[in-house]
């Protein structure tokens, strides 16, 4: 198994989580009834999204020589997307950080009495910031294989033409 294959098989765990605990968070705002039950699952959905984004930003930061040198991608076309991803890092941290000091401090109401206006606020702040920045960063990810920018080199025809088995080496 490659640092390569085991990006491309755990990055989507944090963009999918992060949008899931974003709208739930969303959510909870306008659901009187649920308000409580989403709240909490949005909060263990983005702590979960921050576990998930630390390997997939480090098996990113290995696979980095490999796309432009094994692989053939533009330097430039990897830089873009490993930078968005560090500064992506940072916000989910703070993302993850807030959602984890959310829950305790929810689990603490009993003694501690409800949790002051700014944690619901701060949370919701960094989950769409840190929604913002996933999207951006899974954007320009993409455009490292998927995109007319990605700069491969390319490949000769015959890569391209399929052989018949007695012509195959």
């Amino acid at each position: 198994m490659t640092w390569v294959y085991l990006h491309l098989a755990i990055n989507h765990f944090p963009v999918v989580l992060t949008l899931l605990g974003t709208v739930a968070v969303l959510a909870s705002l306008w659901w009187r009834r649920a308000a409580r039950e989403a709240w909490r699952y949005g909060l263990v959905t983005l702590v979960l999204a921050t576990a998930s984004a630390v390997p997939a930003w480090i098996t990113g930061n290995q696979s980095h020589e490999v796309v432009e040198k094994r692989l053939g991608v533009k330097e430039g076309v990897v830089e873009a997307h490993e930078l968005v991803a560090e500064g992506t890092l940072w916000v989910i941290v703070a993302m993850g950080g807030l959602g984890g000091f959310a829950l305790w401090r929810g689990h603490r109401e009993g003694t501690l009495g409800p949790a002051p206006h700014w944690v619901r606020w701060s949370v919701v702040a960094a989950a769409v910031a840190g929604s913002a920045m996933l999207g951006w960063t899974a954007l320009l990810g993409g455009k490292i294989t998927h995109g007319s920018e990605a700069g491969a080199a390319p490949r000769p025809d015959s890569a391209l033409t399929p052989t018949a088995p007695s012509q195959r080496p």
